[in-house]
């Protein structure tokens, strides 16, 4: 397919806030991981529907970029935003996301906050993506 920079351009134009989330997917579709530093910028955007699907794009075509973005995301004031973010690292296969899970708890400035990242952190053991030699590890930080 050829190359469309085009959708690049787009993606931050401010009278693209109707359509940004259907250029987003048309980005990840096409695997334009040159679209990463535009999708990057949208994090800060003032729409959360913008943030979310800009951190869902970041996490298609960047994983490793998104772990960090995820955290960081995971403190936005929209619900929908940090369910994104939490979704994002429970489902990564990276192990650091289990400690940036706990972090998050530890951090956390509400009860719910608190509970919303041990109940992904505990997803994290239940599906497996905590090796059984750190499952007992990970309960006792979360309780400490």
């Amino acid at each position: 397919m050829p190359e469309d920079p085009s959708h690049r351009r787009k993606v931050l134009s401010p009278d693209q806030d109707s359509t940004r989330p259907e250029i987003l997917r048309v980005l990840v579709e096409r695997r334009d991981a040159k679209a990463v530093p535009a999708i990057k910028a949208l994090l800060g955007h003032r729409d959360a529907n913008t943030r979310s699907a800009a951190l869902s794009a970041l996490d298609s075509l960047a994983a490793a970029e998104s772990m960090s973005a995820a955290a960081v995301a995971a403190s936005d004031p929209s619900p929908e935003v940090r369910e994104t973010a939490y979704r994002i690292l429970d489902s990564s296969s990276d192990s650091s996301a289990t400690d940036t899970l706990l972090t998050l708890a530890r951090k956390a400035k509400t009860i719910e906050e608190n509970s919303l990242a041990l109940r992904h952190c505990f997803s994290r053991i239940a599906t497996g993506k905590v090796p059984v030699s750190d499952k007992m590890s990970v309960l006792r930080k979360s309780l400490a």
